[in-house]
């Protein structure tokens, strides 16, 4: 395990969950409590490190394509989905905690197959909030899965040929909702941890100097066009300058730092990185519920909003952490032995088809 993108995973996370904490203070509970939107650049971390595991892994256990294709739907697609039905039965049975938002058939049907389309209210994304991110992640696997059915030497080029295309023939092509992912500049970051992997593979780390100058610079670039709220929506074209290279150069600075040993990353925030993915998708339920909560007391006319802020951050993830280690961890662990024992089965039954057909060929000589 790399200690450096498990610190990554859990700095994000935190990101995350703090720029959604300061919309539940303002929305919920109703304070005058002021955001930018620096934390959106988690996302673009989880992304360029998404890329480099994948290559690490592949490069580390070669695996067939159906078998990384399997494993990559074991790793999301359960938690995804679970998620995914409490947001649906809470909008079919609390419809009024929504505002606006209903339920959508539609909707619901591509949000299962990590599609994004647009829901009742002419919002593009997911039925689960957070959930753009994972159809994201859905692709990248789905393509990176696809290229490693070419021969060897091959799969990153075409990867990469496919991704490139994406992000330049968004601007020349009118495409579905659901073919977004695929359209436009928000993968070139995978591609970017990709390229990352394969650097790393070879040896080519950054010096200890350049190292913190990567991450110092990769920190104030994102400040400075988060505080300028340079990316209004997901998907916006420049995302990837704006947070995707700021979010590169972190990646790079901390993983020199580690492979030369310059560096030891707090326990507490890989921990939080182990359980990134369970404190990503059930946050937002955490922190709604605390701020209706809050409003429902009173609690906004006798305590401050930071004691909501960071009292609800720290809240929700505890909870996440609860929730890897006794549901996302004992799931994805039983999945996997599931699917390995599975794969042992037809492995064995494949063995006694060659060795019956072996023994009628030798017998009929």
């Amino acid at each position: 395990m790399l200690t450096s993108l498990q610190f990554l995973r859990g700095f994000a996370a935190l990101m995350v969950v703090l720029i959604h904490s300061a919309a539940v203070v303002r929305d919920q509970a109703g304070y005058v409590f002021s955001s930018t939107v620096i934390g959106a650049s988690a996302a673009d971390i989880f992304f360029v490190i998404s890329g480099f595991i994948m290559v690490y892994i592949t490069h580390e256990r070669p695996a067939t394509p159906w078998n990384f294709l399997a494993r990559r739907l074991i790793r999301i697609a359960p938690l995804y989905w679970f998620y995914t039905t409490i947001s649906i039965a809470l909008l079919l049975i609390v419809p009024n905690w929504f505002r606006q938002l209903r339920f959508d058939l539609s909707h619901t049907i591509y949000s299962y197959l990590f599609l994004l389309s647009p829901n009742n209210t002419g919002t593009l994304g997911t039925v689960l909030g957070v959930g753009w991110t994972v159809a994201y992640e859905a692709y990248f696997y789905f393509l990176f899965g696809l290229c490693l059915f070419l021969p060897k030497n091959l799969p990153l080029p075409a990867l990469s040929t496919v991704i490139v295309l994406g992000a330049i023939l968004e601007h020349y092509v009118t495409v579905p909702v659901f073919a977004l992912v695929a359209f436009n500049a928000v993968p070139l970051e995978f591609l970017a941890g990709c390229l990352l992997a394969v650097l790393y593979l070879r040896g080519h780390y950054l010096s200890g100097a350049l190292s913190l100058a990567a991450i110092a610079l990769g920190i104030v670039w994102i400040l400075w066009f988060g505080i300028a709220n340079a990316v209004t929506f997901f998907w916006e074209p420049l995302r990837v300058i704006y947070f995707g290279v700021p979010a590169t150069l972190i990646v790079a600075g901390a993983l020199s730092l580690e492979v030369r040993g310059l560096v030891r990353f707090p326990r507490l925030i890989i921990l939080i990185g182990d359980s990134s993915y369970s404190l990503y998708l059930s946050h937002a339920f955490v922190l709604i519920t605390i701020g209706l909560f809050w409003k429902a007391l009173g609690l906004r006319d006798v305590l401050p909003a930071e004691v909501l802020y960071y009292g609800a951050t720290a809240v929700a993830v505890c909870i996440g952490i609860f929730l890897y280690r006794f549901s996302e961890k004992p799931l994805t662990d039983w999945l996997n032995h599931s699917f390995a024992q599975y794969e042992k089965r037809e492995a064995h039954e494949r063995a006694g088809v060659h060795r019956r057909v072996y023994r009628s060929r030798t017998d009929g000589v």
